[in-house]
């Protein structure tokens, strides 16, 4: 690239940690090493990966939003982008999505890039309907999986020649972890289980909660650790104690690098009602866990059945108990299974092979 072209993200928040967020804080600082003038726009204001952004070196604008209806954002990007306008607009989250084509199209910005992470099955048909309406605006979608493109065709009605798959990826491992965290509590001699994500109904974990009740007094040393925080977290904590749970699991909040937690889990379990496609399953994974995975959005597009890990029915305790307790007398099929995860993860979902399909990606639509 003879000269460097400028790109802006736009993001709904950065203070809520999820996939998206996790997604911009792997990915910008590569490509930005690649060569693309990239800076980060967000509507709030941020927290850890914001900081963790501005350390890394990039650039960081926050618009701050009092609420999702204050429209005075709207003003101050358009007086951003009449002073320093990009070249490529590419935007992660609903609002952030809305908002950047709206104001993309009169400030003669073109392309404009939506990226969907996961599949919103929650969302309104007003959101839906809103999306629809704008999408001519939008040049490009990009989708994480193909369940998500499958859930755009349909319900916003995006023609998929117009939506461009470009699968998550995460960092391979550069050294082993040696010691356990300083917070870890787990009982030695404990099975242990590791769930990851947000603390949200979506995600599922009271699901899994459920599902220890169905294990625990056949196998007493099984211990499981819920690694997030979330509005789910005060209900899950209460279905402990409610099932006399309280030795078997922990709650130990948001860590930002799970990779000093997983190497020492035994089996990774993803819960979620539905999914796009999950960092931290791909973490796990590339950790060399086995994965136990709810069939549900991209999921069973990273997890092969009865290779990598197993897939259940969503909202299925009893399936979900019985995977992991398939796990737990067969060790082999865990070493195995963690094996073959740990060689799929780093062949199709490494963030080098990510990085360089949206590199080409945005050369292809600047015609570089």
């Amino acid at each position: 690239m003879q000269t460097q072209i400028r790109v802006d993200w736009l993001i709904s928040q950065l203070k809520i940690i999820g996939g998206a967020e996790v997604y911009v804080k792997y990915t910008v600082p590569r490509l930005r090493n690649l060569g693309w003038d990239l800076r980060v726009i967000t509507f709030s204001e941020g927290d850890q990966i914001a900081d963790e952004l501005r350390n890394a070196g990039i650039p960081l604008i926050e618009l701050i939003a009092e609420n999702k209806y204050d429209f005075r954002v709207v003003k101050s990007l358009f007086s951003l982008w009449k002073e320093d306008r990009p070249r490529i607009v590419h935007t992660h989250l609903y609002h952030a999505g809305i908002i950047g084509r709206f104001c993309a199209f009169p400030s003669r910005i073109y392309p404009v890039i939506v990226q969907q992470h996961g599949p919103e099955l929650y969302r309104t048909r007003l959101r839906s309907s809103i999306d629809r309406v704008s999408s001519r605006l939008v040049t490009k979608y990009i989708v994480t999986c193909k369940a998500v493109q499958e859930v755009l065709r349909l319900r916003e009605r995006i023609p998929s020649k117009k939506i461009k798959i470009i699968y998550n990826g995460i960092n391979i491992p550069e050294e082993s972890i040696l010691s356990y965290p300083s917070e870890w509590a787990v009982p030695p001699g404990s099975i242990s289980i590791c769930c990851v994500g947000r603390l949200t109904e979506e995600k599922g974990q009271q699901h899994l909660v459920n599902a220890l009740t169905k294990l625990t007094t056949k196998y007493p040393n099984i211990h499981t650790v819920f690694l997030g925080e979330g509005p789910n977290k005060k209900n899950l904590i209460e279905l402990t104690k409610q099932y006399d749970l309280n030795s078997n699991i922990s709650f130990v909040g948001y860590k930002s690098d799970i990779r000093k937690w997983l190497p020492f889990f035994d089996i990774f379990v993803l819960p979620s009602d539905w999914e796009g496609v999950s960092m931290a399953l791909l973490e796990a994974m590339m950790q060399g866990l086995p994965v136990i995975a709810s069939s549900t959005g991209g999921n069973p597009e990273i997890v092969v059945n009865n290779v990598t890990g197993f897939l259940v029915p969503p909202k299925n305790p009893d399936a979900l108990a019985s995977a992991i307790e398939n796990l737990i007398i067969n060790p082999d099929q865990r070493r195995h299974m963690g094996d073959a995860g740990r060689e799929r993860a780093m062949k199709e979902f490494n963030i080098n092979r990510t990085v360089l399909e949206l590199d080409s990606f945005y050369k292809d639509l600047l015609r570089l």
